[in-house]
């Protein structure tokens, strides 16, 4: 072998070394394809030839070493790098030796510049500056945020190489599947592995066995989106309004594959687009959409589905129900603003937009979508096979790969369009009848637990009623309160993780024009680690926290309660924020309950002489505690 050739050898091993192993052996062989015929036309334009399969090498490599979290990690890998950056963004705080930062804000905006570093989205504004701190000093935190990032960085870049389309890996890459595919497992064996007891009853259960009485179920998700569809095809049919399928497709720059004579091939229109952008035009397209069909005075309801093309490319499935005379101005609505970029390509008017009219002499509507919503669901399950470390793909079908790609990308594939909100439907099927409810409360619980989303929004003002006009809302505690449904008295809520109040957690339903509220059939619940039995069984020697002297199970403080007297409604005051450690029982006995304190570094017994070992102890994430009270803050 000529130094040449030995030089370029080693210099592709060390490029195809920043792939991830599995793409290694495909690279090499698209390169050395390159080469060979790069050898073949020595004496015509070899030096040509050499030097573009070169660059094809070096500009797929190069990408990819830039990615700040190289997609080539290991989850273990992925963890040690968050908790490295973790400990790095706490040591930000620092300005010289002993010295910290007093400016919270200040501190926020250097700890925004050091994640942006790392392609991660820093905490929303609208988090206070304390609770940002915290997350950016928290290496769970780190964690999710650079697997997020990993794996979009990694799916994008398969995207690039050309190996997510039909006549390969469809809708996404094997490797993202495999990912999804193992992340699930690990999220199974952990509910399987963690109980959960009723505080009320004793009652344990695995989580895995409360998840599947809920909508987490894919069994019940797609149960629960073909009910509200048949629903809304029933309203529809009782107010004579017709069924429109409308398919949006994104422009060719969108686009990464195409097809020429049968065969898959590269767009060259395309401009790097991933789906999340894809997703986030059509987004914004549905919106002017929606604005001016508003103008217009064109009601519509009915559910908007998101769909992957072979290549990962996104498509919407709207099924619209509407007024049969306002149809013609709907499409050209439509049309108009589909067809507003690239107007001009081959294809953009047949592709771009479609229409199909439901007849229901053919067919119904729901019956229409229901391939849709159980190919992007579980299409029969999602059934996890062989063990964690093995690679058995027989088990994978088009909805394993549909779930991963919209999982990796963060797309949310159904949403509800018009109608009231599914929230109430949910909460009124736990609400107990009560002889005080309105004509119009008993109508929408009736409705709700007999299955009858038609009877539901007839209840609550039909499938157009606003926002501001629905009759029945979704009751809340105050934040920072829960509301302890055995004894009918507010506790104060365990502060987030981040050090913040706990938001307002759901305790009912309210008639808004009586301003009255109706209590949900709710337990306490504790999690603990270790596997409950199967179908739970109630612990016989179980005693209840709040009513005795043993200690709590859960953060509920013990309130003086008088159980002969009225129920009083503690939320009728204008839902008005109170002191979060004021408690107030059914008889209006107030009493502030001091909050726990600790101090953040007292495992450690010296900071001004800190050993090696104790070190990096001094640069601790910041958690619940504020960041002020670290050790030097200038108070």
């Amino acid at each position: 072998m000529n130094p040449i050739d030995a030089a370029q050898m080693a210099w592709q091993a060390e490029r195809i070394a920043l792939l991830p192993t599995p793409w290694q052996k495909r690279v090499k062989l698209a390169h050395d394809e390159r080469l060979t015929a790069a050898a073949a036309r020595y004496y015509v334009d070899h030096g040509d030839t050499l030097r573009q399969a070169n660059m094809w090498l070096l500009k797929a490599t190069e990408r990819i070493k830039g990615i700040k979290v190289p997609i080539n990690l290991t989850d273990e890998q992925v963890r040690e790098m968050a908790a490295n950056r973790a400990h790095r963004c706490a040591r930000l705080a620092e300005i010289v030796p002993g010295f910290f930062y007093t400016d919270k804000a200040a501190l926020r905006r250097r700890m925004n510049a050091y994640v942006a570093r790392y392609g991660v989205a820093a905490p929303a504004a609208r988090v206070s500056d304390d609770a940002a701190i915290a997350r950016m000093t928290c290496e769970q935190w780190w964690r999710r945020a650079l697997r997020r990032s990993q794996a979009r960085a990694l799916e994008r870049e398969a995207i690039a190489l050309g190996y997510v389309h039909k006549a390969q890996e469809i809708y996404a890459s094997s490797i993202t599947v495999e990912r999804r595919t193992q992340q699930r497992k690990r999220n199974a064996s952990l509910l399987a592995e963690t109980a959960a007891v009723n505080l009320d009853t004793g009652e344990l259960y695995t989580l895995a066995e409360l998840a599947a009485k809920s909508v987490a179920n894919p069994t019940i998700r797609r149960g629960e989106l073909m009910v509200r569809i048949n629903g809304f095809e029933r309203m529809a049919k009782t107010l004579n309004h017709v069924a429109e399928f409308i398919t949006l497709t994104a422009p060719s720059q969108y686009h990464p594959k195409t097809s020429s004579g049968g065969q898959v091939v590269d767009n060259p229109k395309y401009r790097d687009h991933t789906p999340r952008d894809t997703n986030a035009y059509l987004n914004s397209l549905w919106q002017r959409i929606r604005a001016k069909l508003q103008r217009q005075g064109v009601r519509v309801y009915g559910f908007r589905m998101v769909e992957a093309h072979h290549d990962g490319t996104p498509h919407w499935h709207l099924l619209l129900f509407v007024d049969q005379a306002k149809l013609e101005l709907l499409r050209d609505t439509f049309t108009e603003h589909a067809l507003r970029v690239d107007a001009d390509e081959p294809g953009a008017k047949t592709n771009r937009i479609k229409f199909v009219s439901i007849d229901p002499a053919r067919g119904s509507a729901a019956g229409y979508v229901a391939k849709y919503v159980a190919k992007n669901i579980d299409q029969g399950g999602y059934q996890v096979q062989g063990d964690i470390q093995g690679q058995n793909w027989q088990g994978v079908t088009a909805s394993h790969r549909i779930e991963a790609w919209a999982s990796t990308w963060g797309i949310r594939q159904f949403q509800q369009i018009g109608g009231p909100p599914v929230g109430v439907w949910r909460e009124l099927r736990r609400t107990v009848r009560d002889p005080s409810m309105s004509d119009e409360l008993a109508a929408a619980v009736a409705a709700a637990d007999q299955g009858d989303w038609a009877g539901y929004l007839a209840a609550m003002g039909g499938p157009t009623v606003e926002r501001r006009n629905l009759p029945i809302r979704v009751a809340y505690t105050r934040p920072g309160e829960r509301w302890d449904f055995k004894n009918q008295c507010p506790y104060p809520a365990n502060r987030g993780k981040y050090g913040e109040d706990a938001a307002p957690a759901v305790i009912g339903v309210r008639e808004v024009l009586r301003e009255r509220l109706h209590q949900s059939r709710r337990f306490r619940w504790q999690v603990q680690p270790g596997a409950a039995p199967k179908g739970g069984y109630v612990r016989h020697n179980y005693v209840d926290p709040l009513n005795s002297g043993e200690a709590p199970w859960s953060s509920v403080n013990n309130c003086t309660v008088d159980n002969s007297a009225t129920a009083v409604d503690n939320f009728s005051d204008g839902h008005k924020p109170v002191d979060k450690y004021l408690i107030r029982g059914p008889n209006r006995e107030k009493r502030r309950v001091e909050p726990q304190t600790r101090a953040l570094f007292d495992d450690e017994p010296d900071f001004e002489t800190p050993t090696m070992r104790e070190f990096r102890f001094m640069f601790r994430p910041i958690s619940r505690s504020a960041w002020h009270h670290s050790p030097g803050a200038i108070q």
